[in-house]
C-alpha cells in the first residue's frame, strides 16, 4: 500500500555497493493517446511499482456527493470490467502482490505492488477499468457503506486527522456555493448517473502512468502500446473552477461529524501565461508559467510549520504537493479542539500568515527545494530503508525495497503537479522583491476568506 504521507524523506544520495548492476535512469515519454509515462528502473529489485494516477480528485465532487470521487476510486476498483466479475480483479492482484488507491483533493491515483510476471495483468487491468468498467447497483450498496467507513475509522482514531474530509466538505461550499458538507452521509440515493462526471474524468489523457523497480525500459513501450495505450484519448469533462471573487468573507457550513473545523483561504495568483503562445517562456509549461502558484503550493509547508503549536487546534491540513495551489486555492484547514474559541483560532491563522507574508523571500531557497528532483537515493541507503519497512510491515526485503522506489516516484509526481522543476528554477531566480510581491499579493488579509464547519443540527447522525 502506498501512501505519500508515509514517503520516506531522501534527503541525500548515499553510495554504495550496487543493488545488482549499474541504475538506469528514468525515461520519460507520452503514448499516442495522451497517457504521460515515467519508468524508473532499478537493477537488482525484483518487485514493480506501478502508480496509475488521474487529474480527478474531490474538487470534482458533484453537488451534495463531497465523497463522490472517494466513492468513483473504490467503484473503479471493485467492479466488474469485460473479463473480470465484481471484485475479481482487485482480489487477483492482492493475491499476486498489493493493489490500492487513493483520493486527494486533485488527484487519485490506483498504486500495485507486484512481481515482474504479473506487469500485463495490471495493465491489462487498467486497460479494463477505462474501457469497459460496468457500474452496478449493487456494486454502489456495497461499497458506499465502506467510504462512509472510512470517516468513522478516522473519526474513532482521532478527529485531527479529519483533514482529507474536511477539506471535501469545503470544496462544496468553494464550488458549489451550498453550506451543506456531509461526508458520512448523503450516498444512499446515488445513482450511477450522478457519478458520471467524475468516472469521465478517468481518460488517458488524465493519466499519468509511473513504473518504478524491476522494469525493462527495451521491452515496456510495446507492452504499454498493447494495453493503455490502444484506447482512444477520450474527452474528459471539464473541471468547474472555483470562482473567488463570489466568495463570502466568511462561509458558514454544517456537516454531518461532530467536530469544527476552520479554513483560512486564499485564491491562486492570475500567473502571467499567454494561452495563444505556446513557445512563451512564461506559458504553462514554461519556466515561468505557474510560478506563483508554485510558490504558494510550497509556502504551505512553512504556512504548516508557523501554524503548529496555535492553542485550540487538534490538527491541520495546508496546501502543498498533495494539495497544490490551482486546483485548489491555498488554504490552511484547522480542526479544532472540543474547548477552542472560532474566532480566537481564526485570528491566529490570520497572524501566522501575515508573518509568513513579512518572511517570505527568506524561504527563497527552500521552496525552490521543495518542488526541485529530489536527489537520487543510493543504493546503500535504499537497502537499508527497506530492511527497516520490512521489519516495521513484516514484509520480503525485496517488496519492501520496491515500495521505497515506489513512494520516490510518487513524492516526484506530486512535487511536478504543484509546478516541479521548471517552477523550481523560476522561484530561484525570482528576485526577493518579487517574490516578496507575489506573496503580499495572494496572501493579504484581503484576498482572505474564511470558512467555518460545524456540526449540523440534530447532531451528526
Amino acid at each position: 500500500m502506498i501512501r505519500v504521507v508515509a514517503c520516506v524523506a531522501v534527503q541525500g544520495a548515499a553510495q554504495g555497493g550496487a543493488l545488482g548492476g549499474a541504475q538506469e535512469p528514468p525515461a520519460r515519454f507520452t503514448l499516442d493517446n495522451g497517457i504521460r509515462v515515467v519508468v524508473s528502473p532499478r537493477a537488482g529489485v525484483d518487485a514493480i511499482v506501478v502508480i496509475a494516477a488521474y487529474d480527478v480528485g474531490s474538487v470534482d465532487d458533484p453537488l451534495g456527493l463531497p465523497q463522490g470521487a472517494h466513492l468513483v476510486e473504490h467503484l473503479r476498483c471493485t467492479a466488474a470490467t469485460a473479463t473480470h466479475p465484481a471484485g475479481a480483479s482487485f482480489a487477483r492482484l492482492n493475491a499476486v502482490g498489493s493493489a490500492n488507491a487513493e483520493t486527494l483533493a486533485s488527484m487519485t491515483y490506483y498504486d500495485f505492488l507486484v512481481p515482474p510476471d504479473a506487469l500485463e495483468e495490471v495493465l491489462a487491468v487498467e486497460a479494463e477499468r477505462l474501457s469497459s468498467l460496468r457500474v452496478t447497483p449493487e456494486d454502489l450498496a456495497r461499497e458506499i457503506p465502506r467510504v462512509t467507513a472510512e470517516v468513522d475509522a478516522v473519526v474513532a482514531r482521532s478527529t485531527a486527522f479529519l483533514g482529507k474530509f474536511a477539506l471535501m466538505a469545503a470544496l462544496q461550499g468553494w464550488v458549489h456555493d451550498t453550506s451543506a458538507g456531509p461526508v458520512r452521509t448523503g450516498l444512499e440515493h446515488v445513482r450511477v448517473d450522478d457519478l458520471g462526471p467524475v468516472l469521465a474524468r478517468h481518460q488517458p489523457s488524465t493519466l499519468t502512468l509511473v513504473l518504478a523497480g524491476a522494469v525493462d525500459l527495451r521491452s515496456i513501450r510495446p507492452r504499454l502500446d498493447a494495453t493503455l495505450g490502444a484506447l482512444p484519448a477520450g474527452d474528459p469533462p471539464g473541471r468547474a473552477p472555483i470562482d473567488w471573487d463570489a466568495q463570502p468573507p466568511t462561509r458558514r457550513m454544517t456537516w454531518d461529524v461532530d467536530a469544527r473545523v476552520v479554513v483560512v483561504a486564499c485564491p491562486p495568483p492570475a500567473d502571467p501565461v499567454d494561452p495563444d503562445d505556446p513557445d512563451d517562456p512564461d506559458g504553462p509549461d514554461g519556466p515561468g508559467g505557474r510560478s506563483g502558484r508554485a510558490v504558494l503550493s510550497a509556502l504551505g509547508g512553512v504556512a504548516y510549520a508557523l501554524c503548529h503549536g496555535i492553542p485550540g487546534v487538534g490538527g491541520l491540513h495546508v496546501s502543498g504537493p498533495t494539495a497544490p495551489v490551482g486546483p485548489l486555492p491555498f488554504h490552511v484547514l484547522a480542526v479544532l479542539d472540543a474547548d477552542a474559541e472560532i474566532d480566537a483560532v481564526t485570528e491566529q491563522i490570520h497572524e501566522r500568515l501575515d508573518t509568513l507574508i513579512e518572511q517570505a523571500p527568506a524561504y527563497r531557497g527552500q521552496l525552490a527545494a521543495q518542488l526541485a528532483r529530489a536527489p537520487e537515493i543510493g543504493d546503500d541507503q535504499l537497502r537499508g530503508i527497506g530492511r527497516r519497512l520490512a521489519a516495521q510491515r513484516g514484509m520480503p526485503e525485496q517488496e519492501a525495497i520496491a515500495l521505497v522506489l515506489g513512494n520516490v516516484a510518487l513524492q516526484a509526481l506530486m512535487r511536478e503537479a504543484a509546478g516541479g522543476g521548471p517552477a523550481a528554477a523560476r522561484i530561484g531566480q525570482m528576485p526577493a522583491a518579487e517574490l516578496a510581491a507575489l506573496v503580499e499579493r495572494s496572501l493579504a488579509r484581503g484576498a482572505r476568506r474564511v470558512t467555518v464547519i460545524e456540526p449540523r443540527a440534530g447532531g451528526a447522525d
